[in-house]
């Protein structure tokens, strides 16, 4: 039986991603937990800051049970290759500060830290020389 244990999604522009986000899912994150929806708003903000140098934004997610097999790395190193051969010029992403598993593997790929707001923090990665 075949079945998904994690995934990695990127938009390759900001502009796209924030006008997406904030008509589909910013509103479902604020019925669901209006606190929530606050900090998505405000990480939203922050991360408009570096969208010049770090276009494009990513969300990695690999269960509990398959995370250290070296799934994670596999998803990143393929995305990381395609967004260089689209000439995306950077890559951010928010992590929560205290997801200390989650900073270590970013900071494995050379993402550096750009911002700690509301509990997260933003990682960028340069992706042309």
């Amino acid at each position: 039986k075949d079945e998904a244990v994690g995934y990695i999604i990127a938009a390759r522009d900001f502009i796209s991603y924030k006008r997406i986000f904030i008509k589909e899912y910013l509103p479902q994150i604020y019925k669901l937990n209006f606190m929530q929806g606050v900090i998505r708003r405000l990480t939203l903000t922050y991360e408009a800051r570096f969208a010049k140098e770090y276009p494009a934004h990513l969300h990695i997610d690999i269960h509990d049970g398959y995370q250290r097999m070296g799934l994670g790395h596999k998803l990143m190193q393929a995305l990381l290759n395609r967004l260089k051969e689209l000439k995306v010029k950077g890559v951010c992403l928010f992590v929560g500060a205290t997801n200390e598993k989650g900073i270590n593997f970013y900071k494995k790929f050379g993402f550096t830290r750009l911002k700690q707001v509301a509990g997260a923090i933003c990682f960028g990665l340069k992706l042309e020389e």
